[in-house]
């Protein structure tokens, strides 16, 4: 069966055809990408499962990913032919986005995410110079509130 790689990278989509010989494997993928795109050195590769959830290609997903384009190429096209579709994210993105992250948590450091509420869901505006994280300012609280 006759295969098409159908690569998205920075909104250009390329098509690679794998011969009918050539079995879809995952190292012979991975040579394709490198080959579409050989100016992107570190990048990862990432497929919609049937939940609509992007997963990242990898050994442990190869399989899944094989299943999963097979079934949609059944529901979508009568040609016989394999559809693999993938997008390609470059480590690049990944570490200039955590960079603006990074930058705007410096310059606005109550908006950086923690995982945990920081002032213990109470609004902050309404005790200027108040830090709820200090456990005296706590001590303090109750003296003066009864």
């Amino acid at each position: 069966m006759s295969a098409v790689l159908k690569l998205t990278y920075e909104g250009e989509v390329r098509r690679v055809f794998l011969e009918q010989a050539q079995d879809p494997r995952y190292d012979l993928i991975r040579d394709k990408i490198a080959k579409s795109w050989p100016e992107v050195k570190d990048y990862t590769a990432k497929y919609v499962d049937e939940e609509g959830d992007l997963c990242v290609f990898c050994p442990a997903s190869f399989h899944d990913f094989l299943v999963i384009s097979k079934q949609a190429s059944t529901a979508v096209k009568s040609s016989g032919q394999l559809l693999l579709r993938l997008e390609i994210v470059a480590a690049k993105a990944c570490v200039e986005a955590e960079f603006s992250m990074r930058k705007a948590s410096e310059q606005h450091p109550s908006a950086e995410p923690s995982g945990q509420a920081t002032n213990h869901g109470q609004d902050q505006t309404a005790f200027p110079g108040w830090d709820w994280q200090d456990p005296q300012n706590i001590q303090h609280a109750w003296q003066q509130w009864f």
